[in-house]
């Protein structure tokens, strides 16, 4: 944009009439070329020649001109960062040219996109240059500048003012295109302000000119969007059908583009959405500009799937993006397509492959346009791929993405959201506390984010917290979600589930202020008996049993035939037994079995019959209901129905039926449905059956053993790295020691190693190598006694030795105590080795001192063997 004084400066400047001091002609010459080709618009030939002319003449008195001919050339070339630096170092010698300088720094500001310097640099022009022919253009360039910022206020004040520069100007007679351009600006003000009234009066004020075809456009782009703003959509119409036909005639594909959505968007508010598509498909055309294929796409997607045309929407994307691979759209494309898969495989859950196809679309997106704008959308999309798949990592990953690629949105708390949520579904409870925290901290103000997401997040925080054992956060999200959204879904659950935490913590009376304050503002909710179910356990948390029988007395009266009335007898009947009052849990536990025979806690309840006869020595009655537990096809095989298998077998041997205990136990070890452990615990107690056989039935002694060992080497054999391996070799040890009494020297020789296995392995506890190093002692002492002579004594020795490995803990392992059990017992055998065998009874009474100082308590007990052992030495005296 160009002044007349200044084509008028360079005309004079050309004649050589100019009030300059007197320059050669060379100099002369020189300028003249530069400014011909500045007239000629030959930008850079004149940029060139200016820049020449400034370093070859320094000193003359048209470099100051010279200059800022030079800015402009560049302004003109798009140079504005080298005009703007131009213009900016000779501004102190510009002389009066100064407002030139000034203002076309600011049209070099404005043109770069420096808005908010080029509005200072326009408003210092008008308060430095009060009489500059440049103020009016100015002020009409700093609203414009102020207007891409979207400072309304300060548009409306600089041209609506009366008596400021824009409005003195107007009223003293001024006219064209920036008068023009100043309404313009003003429209737009007062239609960002809804200032309607004002708008339509500017309007009209623009629609009495004389516009050139784009400020003509602008005037109708400016009334129509004023008309859908009041509201007349219909009214609107003619005025867009106009927009189009201005648009085409300017050739300017941006307006066109444009005048076109804003004609499709009517068509959309009138409900003829058909129209609507027709219209952004013109947009879609291969040479229409980028954002408006963009938003053309997108939109047409949008309305056919308002019309539930899904196919279509699909259709129009998918050709799009097989005819613009391309284009710059096809991002946008990508997305909605995406979105749009998604959106089938939500109504139709089975549709698996639509699922993948949404995938495809946001990884093509992602490889095809990394620094899209719209990746950080494509990867919160590909979360929910990920999520709906139950894919918790790989959907943490995308969403924790899309959380850093997105802008600060109600999308971004949505990433951050799902982020947390993942967090959650891994069990990593404290990032996912993390998380929420923030998402309600940082995003709340959002109005979009406070209605759908807010209260949710605030749920997850509550649950995450209490995970997390974050009671104090529990509490603050939960003061949050009564104060915000008293109406809400989470509010009762909230009190519910922390004064659950507060009581599991425990602080029983805290979580019975909230229970208290949920039946205060919740009277009639559905989540009552829970509650009124919590406050009697939270008593539980105190072992204050009496109140909280009282308490599910007082659910049970409130509540009848109520679901969880089962639970709640069982748990009253438990705290009966907890308080000591067996006989009224008896009674309960049996009227539950009678009342509910099918519910599973009937299985517990039949158990704890069971066990209350097997107290009692009733073995005979607790073995019957453990039968009913393992037998009953009330409830299917579990654990519990094994174990009381297990006890069934422990309640027939302490009666003494050993036939019935060992077919219980055998039943057991070889059932492949029953946990491995248990299998373990089975086979060892029907060895141990067999070897501890005492009743009349038991005819072959000898037979019993040997089955017994068949069981206890099944065990050590199959099993060498169980905890009952070392047990089960010390059982065939003592197995084969007694079946030596009767038998040959050959099963010493078996005991002994067994029990020398016990000794070798490395889960054998110290009671159990113990036990193992006195069977040695007794092996060795029952080979002695079949011996004479020398052969004899040595077999005393190492009995004697194997006592005293015990007594003295001589193979403790790191960190052992002995067991005094088999401290004592190897003890006393050693004292008889030592005395009656060996007849050494100094070592004799060293070892009954050694018995007295460890045991104490029985001192009385060894004081006559210590006296015996003195009688028996040197001089010794009774």
């Amino acid at each position: 944009m160009f002044r007349p004084q200044i084509i008028l400066s360079l005309l004079l400047l050309l004649l050589g009439n100019g009030p300059l001091r007197a320059a050669s002609p060379a100099e002369k010459r020189a300028f003249n070329v530069a400014a011909e080709a500045f007239t000629l618009n030959a930008w850079a030939y004149a940029e060139t020649n200016f820049d020449a002319f400034v370093k070859r003449y320094p000193e003359s008195e048209r470099v100051s001109e010279a200059v800022l001919f030079q800015a402009e050339s560049r302004f003109q070339l798009q140079q504005y960062a080298g005009a703007i630096a131009l213009l900016s170092a000779q501004q102190d010698k510009a002389g009066w040219w100064q407002d030139q300088y000034l203002y076309w720094i600011g049209e070099a500001q404005l043109a770069g996109g420096k808005l908010a310097e080029a509005a200072d640099s326009f408003a210092r022009l008008a308060e430095r240059f009060p009489v500059s022919t440049n103020r009016f253009n100015a002020c009409v360039r700093e609203a414009e500048a102020r207007a891409r910022l979207r400072q309304w206020p300060q548009v409306v004040e600089l041209l609506q003012k009366g008596d400021g520069v824009f409005q003195q100007t107007v009223k003293a007679g001024a006219t064209g295109e920036f008068v023009t351009a100043g309404y313009l600006v003003l429209g737009e003000a007062q239609l960002a302000q809804k200032d309607f009234a004002g708008a339509d009066g500017t309007l009209k004020w623009l629609a009495a000119q004389t516009l050139n075809p784009v400020s003509a456009w602008r005037r109708s782009y400016l009334q129509c969007r004023v008309q859908l703003a009041e509201g007349q959509v219909a009214a609107a119409l003619p005025t867009a059908d106009e927009l189009v036909a201005q648009a085409e005639a300017t050739k300017n594909l941006t307006f066109l583009s444009e005048s076109i959505a804003l004609q499709a968007e009517i068509f959309e508010r009138l409900g003829r959405w058909d129209e609507a598509i027709a219209a952004h498909k013109k947009n879609v055309a291969a040479d229409m500009p980028a954002e408006g294929q963009r938003m053309a796409t997108l939109k047409i997607a949008e309305l056919s799937l308002k019309q539930n045309k899904i196919t279509e929407a699909a259709q129009t994307l998918e050709l799009f993006l097989s005819q613009h691979t391309n284009s710059t759209s096809a991002d946008t494309a990508l997305l909605t397509l995406g979105k749009l898969r998604l959106t089938q495989f939500a109504a139709d859950a089975q549709a698996t492959n639509r699922l993948a196809e949404a995938e495809e679309c946001f990884d093509k997106l992602l490889g095809g346009f990394p620094q899209s704008a719209l990746a950080g959308q494509a990867w919160l999309n590909k979360g929910w791929c990920f999520w709906l798949r139950g894919r918790f990592a790989e959907g943490l990953e995308a969403f924790q993405t899309a959380a850093a690629r997105l802008p600060f949105s109600g999308d971004q708390a949505v990433a951050r959201f799902k982020w947390a949520d993942s967090q959650f579904m891994l069990k990593d409870f404290a990032g996912a506390l993390t998380n929420y925290v923030f998402l309600a901290g940082n995003f709340g103000a959002l109005p979009e984010v406070k209605a759908q997401l807010l209260e949710p997040a605030l749920y997850q925080t509550v649950r995450a917290a209490l995970e997390t054992r974050d009671l104090e956060a529990a509490t603050n999200a939960l003061e949050k979600i009564l104060a915000w959204y008293p109406q809400g879904f989470a509010g009762d659950r909230c009190l519910l589930l922390t004064g659950q935490g507060f009581s599991r913590e425990p602080d029983p009376a805290r979580a019975r202020e909230l229970f208290a304050r949920f039946q205060n503002l919740y009277p009639t909710n559905a989540l009552a008996f829970e509650v009124r179910l919590a406050q009697a356990r939270s008593f539980e948390r105190e072992n204050d049993w009496a109140a909280a029988i009282t308490n599910y007395d007082a659910w049970l009266g409130s509540f009848t035939n109520h679901p969880e009335q089962p639970a709640v007898e069982f748990s009253r009947a438990w705290d009966y037994f907890r308080a000591g009052r067996e006989t009224n849990a008896f009674g309960l536990f049996t009227n539950f079995v009678a009342q509910f025979p099918v519910h599973p806690l009937a299985l517990q309840a039949q158990w704890w019959i069971g066990d209350y006869f097997f107290g009692q020595r009733k073995f005979l009655e607790a073995e019957g209901n453990y039968l009913l537990v393992f037998r009953s096809t009330n409830w299917p095989p579990s654990e519990l129905t094994y174990q009381a298998q297990m006890m069934a077998g422990r309640a027939a041997l302490a009666r003494l039926s050993y036939k019935a205990a060992t077919n219980y136990f055998s039943d057991l070890a070889i059932n492949t449905n029953c946990p491995v452990a248990l299998q373990f615990q089975a086979t060892f107690a029907c060895g141990d059956a067999l070897m501890s056989r005492t009743d009349t039935e038991a005819t072959n002694r000898q037979a019993d053993l040997k089955e017994a060992i068949e069981w206890f080497n099944s065990i050590a054999q199959k099993y060498p790295t169980n905890v009952l391996a070392p047990a089960a070799w010390g059982r065939m040890g003592d197995c084969y020691k007694d079946l030596a009494a009767s038998a040959t020297d050959h099963f010493y020789e078996l005991a002994a190693h067994a029990y020398q296995q016990v000794l070798n392995l490395p889960q054998a506890s110290v009671a159990a190598r113990s036990q193992a190093r006195v069977g040695l002692g007794l092996v060795a002492e029952k080979q002695a006694h079949k011996k004479d002579g020398a052969e004899q004594a040595e077999l005393l020795r190492q009995a004697l030795e194997d006592y005293l490995d015990v007594c003295l803990g001589k193979e403790l392992r790191g960190g052992e105590q002995r067991d005094l059990y088999w401290v004592r017992d190897a003890g006393l055998k050693a004292f008889t080795v030592a005395s009656e065998d060996l007849n050494d009874w100094p070592q004799a009474l060293n070892i009954c001192t050694n018995l007295a100082e460890t045991f104490p308590q029985l001192r009385s007990v060894f004081e006559s063997k210590i006296l015996k052992a003195r009688e028996h030495l040197p001089g010794g005296k009774p």
